[in-house]
């Protein structure tokens, strides 16, 4: 089961406009590819400044929380639709490498 995905700071405070904007990407943007290089852009600041603030704030990173986000995405079809092709809703949810998917779902 893939871990519990919490949308509230790790640290007490106003969540910075970068995280939010970078954040508001990832969710629309959840069954794409992603990579870092348009993550920081759409926030606006580098990758470095990215990672540290999102990390802060999130207590993961960037790609890692988008990855737990379609994870997550994938369980909730799983237990909702019942008897489903495993193999399809990792690919609904973005994932093309079936045995990756399969070893970070667990």
């Amino acid at each position: 089961m893939p871990p519990a995905i919490s949308y509230r700071p790790a640290l007490k405070g106003t969540v910075p406009s970068v995280v939010s904007r970078a954040i508001r990407f990832i969710k629309n943007n959840l069954t794409a590819r992603v990579a870092m290089t348009e993550v920081s852009t759409v926030s606006g600041v580098s990758q470095r400044t990215l990672r540290r603030q999102f990390k802060r704030f999130t207590g993961q990173a960037p790609l890692a929380f988008h990855r737990n986000l379609r994870l997550d995405a994938a369980h909730r079809i799983l237990k909702s639709r019942g008897n489903v092709d495993v193999t399809t809703v990792a690919a609904e949810c973005g994932f093309i490498h079936f045995g990756q998917f399969a070893a970070r779902y667990r």
